[in-house]
């Protein structure tokens, strides 16, 4: 399991890589969203 994701982040991968760290960014801003709180709501 662990050679696998060693193998994500090989230089052949960018792509890959990119789509990974995209998410990650998603899930990330999402949950700060999701923490703060809106007046009037």
């Amino acid at each position: 399991m662990f050679s696998n994701l060693k193998g994500l982040f090989k230089k052949n991968n960018k792509d890959l890589r990119k789509r990974i760290y995209f998410t990650l960014a998603v899930l990330a801003v999402f949950s700060i969203g999701t923490t703060i709180v809106v007046p009037g709501a």
